[in-house]
């Protein structure tokens, strides 16, 4: 990831098929649907 963030200026995320996010890397790696589909859902409920 360090090599895109160096060479990209516009990345462009997709998710199934379709355009999920389009910016700076650092937009679309701060972006929370380029996280949820990518990562999950990393919230942790605590009863």
């Amino acid at each position: 990831m360090e090599f895109i963030s160096m060479i990209a200026q516009q990345v462009t995320v997709f998710n199934q098929g379709a355009v999920l996010a389009e910016g700076t890397f650092r937009e679309v790696t701060q972006n929370p649907l380029v996280k949820e589909a990518y990562l999950g859902n990393l919230e942790i409920k605590h009863a």
